[in-house]
């Protein structure tokens, strides 16, 4: 639901519902449960969504730290929060556009991505359209 609130324009309550989500999954399934660190990812995406870049990135820098240590640095998850962790460290050093809290991937950039609160690998090429679309 926190997801889904994010994604419906709402990145503030979505980003105070997954930090209650983070606290629960650290205390039953534990900090480095696979699950646990996604709702981490989605807690930083929602936290800069919402404008709160420095809270985002801290949030980030400290995911980063926690995926290296129990994934190891060449786990695609870890990879995926270091890609994302430079992307807007970058943004922030740039001129704002418009969108700039947004994460930009162009078309055939290597970039990693959230998706439905998951981490995932950057698409093989510029997506399809859909039949009908």
């Amino acid at each position: 639901m926190a997801w889904w609130k994010g994604k419906a324009g709402n990145a503030a309550d979505a980003a105070a519902d997954f930090d209650n989500l983070v606290k629960d999954m650290e205390r039953v399934l534990g900090p480095d449960a696979l699950e646990t660190l996604n709702a981490r990812a989605s807690l930083a995406l929602f936290q800069h969504e919402a404008g709160n870049s420095d809270s985002a990135v801290a949030i980030l820098t400290a995911l980063l730290v926690d995926c290296r240590k129990g994934l190891g640095p060449n786990h695609p998850q870890a990879l995926a929060v270091q890609r994302i962790l430079t992307s807007w460290r970058r943004t922030e050093t740039e001129t704002p556009q418009p969108n700039a809290n947004r994460l930009a991937r162009p078309p055939g950039h290597d970039q990693a991505t959230l998706s439905r609160g998951r981490l995932s690998k950057p698409s093989q090429g510029p997506s399809q359209p859909r039949p009908g679309s």
